[in-house]
């Protein structure tokens, strides 16, 4: 595994631990690949990484929570987080997204991939373009 791809995308564990936790990150990408074809997130190996860190752990409470706020901030994601270890002993989350059709955050916002961005639509004919590689 080497590089991100549409339908793998890889994010730091930083995202979803800690007081500085930032879900709607991972919900934005979840909702924009449900829209696509689905994929997944590999949370917890950096964009510039092709392995976590050896001493990275995964808890099952924190599978628990990924599995509960997801759903809680978007509508109609169907998501499934599992645990993966890898050779260097280290652990990531690889959460499964599914396919959907037209898919929106709970603040009605749409995200769909085009290119490397994700074109997001507030309301009808307003778009805009966030993140990138």
């Amino acid at each position: 595994m080497s590089g991100e791809y549409q339908t793998i995308e890889k994010k730091s564990l930083q995202l979803v631990v800690g007081k500085k936790a930032n879900f709607d990150e991972i919900a934005q990408k979840c909702v924009g690949m449900a829209n696509a074809r689905g994929g997944h997130v590999h949370i917890g190996i950096e964009n510039d990484e092709d392995l976590p860190s050896a001493s990275q752990k995964i808890s099952d409470p924190l599978l628990e929570s990924i599995h509960k706020r997801i759903p809680q901030i978007t509508h109609n994601v169907n998501i499934a987080p599992t645990k993966v270890s890898t050779e260097n002993g280290g652990e990531y989350v690889d959460l499964e997204v599914f396919l959907y059709k037209l898919i929106y955050t709970a603040s009605s916002r749409l995200f769909y991939p085009v290119s490397r961005q994700f074109q997001v639509e507030s309301a009808p004919g307003q778009a805009e373009f966030v993140g990138g590689a």
